[in-house]
């Protein structure tokens, strides 16, 4: 049996709708968070309450206009991509 896009329509179009109720009432970044909201958007993370877990291999940047980044670079990269 193969599955089209068509098969998957109806359910992507539920999940986008649910996603963007739920996106809506989000904080926006900047702003100051309450604790009550803190807590709440540990607690839906994956991990729970679970303190995000660094990982020795990222490499930390800053780029233009100050913004740090993270990058993880793989042991093996079969491409690469150019602007």
């Amino acid at each position: 049996m193969t599955i089209t896009d068509e098969d998957c329509l109806a359910e992507a179009l539920a999940f986008n709708k649910q996603f963007e109720a739920t996106a809506a009432s989000r904080p926006t970044r900047g702003e100051t968070l309450d604790a009550t909201v803190l807590a709440t958007l540990r607690r839906n993370r994956l991990g729970g309450n679970t303190p995000p877990l660094r990982l020795p291999q990222g490499q930390d940047h800053v780029v233009a206009g100050g913004v740090n980044v993270r990058a993880f670079v793989p042991d093996r990269v079969d491409g690469v991509y150019r602007r």
